[in-house]
């Protein structure tokens, strides 16, 4: 597996850091892949690795308030990380980046993915953004609803105080432990500098109003979609992921995973996990084409 950099701007000047994972065959389809909150893009090494072995590539960004931050200094990017300036930048930046895969690559098939964060993100740029131009779509356990729901007077007082001052952020409390069954990977990831596990009220607000948007209008997603839901997921909510399903047509294809937690893609199934998604996307790239 190679890498390369895109230096990309943001609409509102900010950088996007932004790289592509690639071999040296010409790629059956390239997938654009948004993060989970917390994560980065060197989260996501081995997951390029099996996709670019697949004969993918992947082209993962550091979302807002997340990753290395390369323009500025590392103790404001403690400061910075969970901070956002609002949710469409977080859509701005995809449309951002799509135009600039479909530039390098033209008529390479496109996949939007996103993992939890990012599956809220991923399929809200559908249904509001738009679908065309991407071939087919994969949402890995996305937030549409967290599996312990927040009480309606805290919601509420989340959105007055972010709309308050953007930088409030408190420190979420997530057991790593329920990430994935991997604790190997866990350990990791408790390690890893980059990772955090800091929310800004903004931002909270924002994904949780966009993944109650996502579940009301469902029925507008009309690209191939797979839908991935880990039963035993304790970060996200298993039956919201069901009821978007049960809003949507035959395009979308549930698969679930008995005994997964949240991170499927580091789960200690993820050789499984690979395999049907490669095999998804195999199915749409590979389809023929009608005239």
């Amino acid at each position: 597996m190679q890498q390369k950099k895109l230096n990309l701007t943001a609409k509102d000047g900010a950088s996007i850091n932004t790289i592509v994972f690639y071999s040296t065959n010409k790629p059956k389809g390239i997938l654009i892949v948004c993060h989970g909150f917390g994560e980065h893009i060197k989260s996501y090494l081995e997951f390029s690795k099996y996709l670019t072995d697949g004969g993918y590539l992947c082209v993962i960004y550091d979302q807002r308030g997340h990753g290395e931050m390369c323009d500025i200094s590392m103790d404001d990017r403690a400061k910075q990380f969970g901070i956002i300036p609002n949710y469409e930048c977080f859509l701005d930046d995809i449309d951002v980046i799509k135009n600039a895969v479909i530039s390098l690559y033209p008529e390479i098939p496109l996949i939007l993915y996103g993992h939890s964060m990012g599956g809220n993100i991923a399929v809200n740029y559908l249904l509001t953004k738009g679908q065309s131009g991407f071939a087919c779509a994969i949402l890995e356990t996305p937030w549409l609803r967290l599996f312990k729901p927040v009480a309606a007077p805290v919601v509420v007082l989340a959105k007055f105080l972010g709309r308050w001052n953007p930088k409030w952020a408190i420190i979420n409390r997530l057991n790593l432990d329920d990430l994935s069954r991997d604790k190997k990977r866990n350990a990791e990831i408790e390690n890893d500098e980059l990772y955090h596990n800091r929310i800004s009220f903004r931002m909270f607000s924002g994904i949780n109003d966009a993944g109650e948007y996502a579940i009301k209008n469902a029925a507008n997603l009309s690209i191939p979609c797979l839908l991935i839901c880990a039963e035993e997921d304790k970060i996200v909510c298993p039956k919201a992921i069901k009821e978007f399903k049960d809003k949507t047509d035959s395009n979308v294809i549930l698969k679930s995973y008995d005994g997964a937690y949240h991170s499927v893609h580091n789960d200690i199934i993820k050789e499984t996990y690979f395999k049907d998604i490669i095999e998804f996307l195999d199915s749409i790239c590979f389809a023929p084409k009608l005239h």
